[in-house]
């Protein structure tokens, strides 16, 4: 980082000079010295870009070195106000009252950073703070913040049996999110910590929203004098009173009545409160809400007594934030989640998903162009738009079981191509459900249309330039980041299932075979039928387990294609059949270098290659680091303006364009 930055630094001295000769109107700070960060860049307009740099640099050198200790030092609240400047704008870092060691060789447990919300990364279980916007008038405020999937009373009250480890590490998620809240300074009580403020990611991660009512506790012991405006049945006896006293245990006991509504997967109907002027202190007694839980979930249950705890109606006999968080890292060792386990959370919650995309009426299908063993491709309008229309013929699938993996394996595509909104993904347009049929419904699913495939591309224009193959490659690693971070290995990356515009800008298609997995990067157990050429060894042995690595051979496999035009033909595995998976693994490492060796041991890109073609899983790169390497390389060859019509007619293409938007061998 440092270094790329030092790059930008030849012309500093004279914009130094330049910047303190046009702002002699603007009172110094402190002696002479600009101050703060924030209050030099907001009391300035157009700073040159170097000393920007120049500032970026020294931070990051401070940010280096503070890193490199041993063990490595968190500052854990670098933000603009704690980074002042010297008069030659020169930065350094202040303010390491909350800084931590990392003693721990990966994380910082059980303690969140207490550092400026809008600062903080996504990670803290709070949601993501994206920034405000100011209307017309000074009324007209907009807060802008991510967009989950879910809330958590959405999420438990709409599946039924949800397995234990899911419902412990959401509430373990939660704990992190309190933990962060009560370890500001001053402490900052949220006030209504209800399953409706809490939000989940695709992957069943918990993040903690709408802070509008929270309040810092200023008092060292309690907040005096103001009414909790949270949920009333969430609320802690102590708040129901007139002219209420408080502190951080009233989200103690509104997170014991979250473990409640998590575990029974429903609104307890005693907590419910409906007349809120005959509310009285202690009116729900412990008594009354130990008979509720023993009603619908026994003691032996992992979540009981820490909701007993919680829901105590002295607030001296709460658990403290820290133990909570403690309790529940305890409880997520003994049930710990599995991918298995948000993937069958993730079918479960797919099955309302394609609501808002299911066509009532398909329109009259057009020209046909491809057909499968199980179905067929036709062009058609709809909404004003070329569309690609997949249709399935399932009267041809005899066995039950057959038929029933084929319904699975469509409706996992839909669902994975409808949650994919991306420039690199093809877009979905929604999905048609036929008349039911003695042997089941027709289902065509709608996609937009597009140019050709990236093979009939590869072969059909000869002498391709290089500026457009990074560009293409770009693209590609783009769109498989983008499913990578979603927690979705592809399973079958190639050019086939490659699409690419008029403008040959390149979507990935066929998330057919696609697998979701956790969402760490090097999960396993999974298994999908990709093309072979494309597949690396793991994939080719009896019961093969493989991640987001899988993708990545793949893409080395493409990279390989694209830059030579031809397709590696060592690549194919005639007797599959017959041979074992270590006779397939030899095969590679032989033959792998023939088609390697045509590249220069000089270029980039065979030096990229050869990482993604290693055997070994572990040791090809990840997607976010091939896509930055291609960024980089992408500026060594820069886009001209091109038009495209011209280019098609300047490559002399062996045959006239066939503008089929997906192979025949993806159905």
């Amino acid at each position: 980082m440092a270094e790329k930055l030092d790059e930008l630094k030849a012309h500093l001295l004279q914009d130094v000079q330049g910047l303190e000769e046009g702002d002699k109107d603007v009172d110094d700070l402190d002696s002479g010295a600009y101050g703060f960060v924030f209050k030099f860049v907001e009391k300035r307009k157009n700073i040159p870009i170097s000393i920007k740099v120049s500032i970026l640099l020294d931070i990051s050198y401070g940010l280096l070195y503070l890193h490199n200790q041993t063990p490595p030092l968190i500052h854990r609240d670098l933000t603009a106000p704690n980074i002042l400047l010297t008069e030659d704008c020169r930065a350094k870092i202040a303010d390491l009252g909350v800084s931590k060691f990392l003693t721990d060789p990966h994380i910082i447990k059980q303690t969140m950073a207490p550092g400026n919300l809008s600062y903080m990364a996504p990670e803290t279980n709070i949601v993501h703070f994206v920034g405000v916007c100011y209307g017309k008038s000074k009324s007209d405020l907009m807060l802008v913040m991510e967009r989950l999937k879910s809330d958590l009373a959405t999420f438990v009250e709409k599946r039924k049996n949800i397995p234990i480890s899911i419902k412990v590490s959401i509430l373990l998620d939660i704990s992190y999110g309190l933990l962060y809240l009560h370890n500001q300074t001053p402490p900052l009580i949220h006030r209504d910590l209800t399953a409706p403020n809490i939000l989940l990611t695709e992957d069943c991660r918990a993040k903690i929203a709408d802070l509008g009512v929270s309040k810092f506790l200023t008092d060292p012991h309690i907040i005096k004098q103001t009414m909790a405006p949270g949920n009333l049945s969430y609320m802690a006896p102590e708040t129901k009173i007139k002219n209420p006293q408080y502190n951080t245990s009233m989200d103690i006991f509104s997170f014991g009545h979250l473990v409640l509504h998590t575990s029974i997967q429903s609104w307890p109907e005693t907590f419910r409160v409906t007349n809120f002027r005959k509310v009285e202190p202690g009116k729900m007694e412990i008594a009354e809400r130990k008979d509720v839980l023993e009603e619908q979930m026994t003691k032996s249950h992992p979540l009981y007594q820490l909701a007993i705890n919680c829901l105590q109606d002295e607030p001296k006999l709460r658990p403290s934030t820290a133990y909570l968080n403690k309790t529940l890292n305890q409880l997520s060792t003994k049930h710990p989640k599995s991918p298995g386990d948000v993937a069958s959370i993730l079918e479960e919650t797919s099955s309302d998903e394609l609501t808002p995309y299911i066509l009532p009426h398909l329109p009259e299908l057009g020209e046909q162009h491809g057909a499968g063993s199980y179905g067929s491709l036709y062009h058609i309008h709809l909404n004003g738009m070329n569309c690609i229309a997949k249709q399935s013929h399932v009267n041809l699938i005899e066995n039950k079981e057959d038929r029933r993996a084929f319904y699975q394996k469509f409706y996992s595509e839909c669902v994975l191509l409808s949650r994919m909104r991306h420039p690199n993904i093809v877009q979905f347009m929604g999905v048609h459900y036929g008349p039911q049929r003695d042997y089941g419904r027709e289902l065509t699913l709608v996609i937009e249309r597009l140019y050709m495939n990236l093979e009939i591309c590869l072969e059909q224009y000869k002498n391709i330039e290089m500026w457009l193959k990074v560009s293409i490659l770009l693209d590609i690693s783009q769109g498989m980041l983008h499913l990578h971070s979603r927690g979705i290995v592809h399973c079958d990356l190639a050019a086939h299932t490659t699409l690419l515009t008029t403008s040959f800008h390149a979507k990935i298609a066929d998330l057919a075979v696609s697998q979701i997995i956790d969402a760490h990067p090097t999960s396993k157990q999974i298994r999908g039928p990709g093309a072979l050429g494309y597949m690396p060894p793991e994939a080719l042995t009896e019961n093969p387990k493989y991640g987001y690595a899988l993708d990545v051979f793949s893409f080395g496999v493409l990279i390989l294609y694209v830059l030579l035009q031809e397709y590696p033909q060592f690549m194919h595995y005639e007797n599959l059949v017959t041979a074992t998976g270590i006779q397939r693994k030899e095969v590679q490492i032989q033959k792998r270098m023939k088609w390697i060796g045509k590249l220069s041991p000089e270029d980039l890109m065979r030096q990229l290659i050869c990482r993604c073609l290693q055997d070994e899983p572990q040791r090809r790169p990840l997607s976010q680091e091939l896509n930055s390497t291609l960024i980089q390389f992408a500026k060594q060859f820069p886009k001209p303006f091109v038009d495209t019509i011209e280019m098609q007619r300047n490559s002399k293409p062996t045959a006239p364009p066939i503008p089929l938007p997906i192979h025949d061998k993806v159905l």
